[in-house]
């Protein structure tokens, strides 16, 4: 695009903005591959991919609140299974056949999380009436980790589903920076700031009026041990505020994006 085109475009509205469900191919070796995919419904407000990474669930506004679409990972082969009237939800998939469904947080409002199940589209509560809620559900769908509000800071806690019941993490950190093992299914990987400054959370975070500087450890929740990794501040000569972590299919590799610059970093696990 020229110069002169740039002076003239005009501003981006939601109308501009599309999402597409794109497949890559071509050998792991080459430097270039094929993109392919399908153009997925707009206005969309929250999409998320099974772990087999065949099937997709996303939301989309009704007239009356949303829409939660089950479909294939090219889209095809759509199936309405998640009515509500409410609209700010956070998904996830706990496995390939339960969708993760959390009420997007506040420090001034309280939370609720369930689990969708892909197949008949019932739906049960796993935790509620928690102010800040956000969580993060481990694959074998035994364990909770969630965070809550708590005078101007946070608590993080994992919640036992077959137990019913919740325990101090020991570490304090957000969901949003953490990923479970699917090896081991009670092993989990977490960024945890090294302080935390007073505010209302998560609220603040997500505005980005506070930034951390996290450590990388790594959690075993049935044994209670603790293990950090490394402070990536001394690799990377700059603190790192760590969201969406994720490990590769044989978890030798840990992939995390920066939230104050949106760069993308890998730790090696071996």
């Amino acid at each position: 695009m020229h110069n002169e085109d740039m002076e003239n475009a005009g501003p981006a509205t939601k109308a501009d903005l599309e999402s597409f469900a794109a497949k890559l191919s071509g050998s792991a070796s080459s430097t270039e591959m094929n993109l392919s995919g399908v153009y997925l419904p707009q206005k969309i407000s929250a999409v998320a991919i099974s772990p087999d990474k065949s099937k997709m669930f996303y939301l989309y506004p009704t007239g009356s609140g949303v829409g939660g679409i089950f479909a294939n990972a090219d889209g095809g082969k759509k199936t309405l299974i998640f009515e509500s009237p409410l609209s700010e939800w956070l998904v996830s998939f706990a496995d390939n056949k339960t969708i993760v469904l959390t009420t997007k947080p506040s420090a001034s409002a309280a939370g609720f999380s369930y689990f969708l199940n892909t197949g008949g589209g019932e739906i049960r509560k796993i935790l509620g009436n928690i102010v800040g809620l956000t969580t993060l559900v481990s694959p074998d769908k035994k364990l909770v980790l969630y965070s809550e509000s708590s005078s101007g800071s946070f608590r993080t806690k994992i919640y036992d589903l077959a137990k019913n019941r919740s325990t101090d993490f020991g570490l304090q950190t957000l969901p949003e920076k953490c990923v479970w093992s699917r090896s081991e299914p009670a092993v989990i990987f977490c960024a945890v700031p090294k302080t935390i400054p007073s505010c209302n959370y998560p609220d603040c975070w997500y505005q980005g009026s506070v930034a951390f500087n996290d450590d990388i450890w790594k959690i075993d929740t049935a044994t209670s041990e603790t293990d950090r990794l490394i402070s990536p501040e001394s690799f990377a000569q700059k603190t790192l505020d760590i969201i969406n972590p994720l490990l590769n299919e044989n978890e030798s590799f840990l992939l995390f994006t920066n939230k104050t610059d949106l760069t993308l970093w890998v730790l090696d696990l071996r």
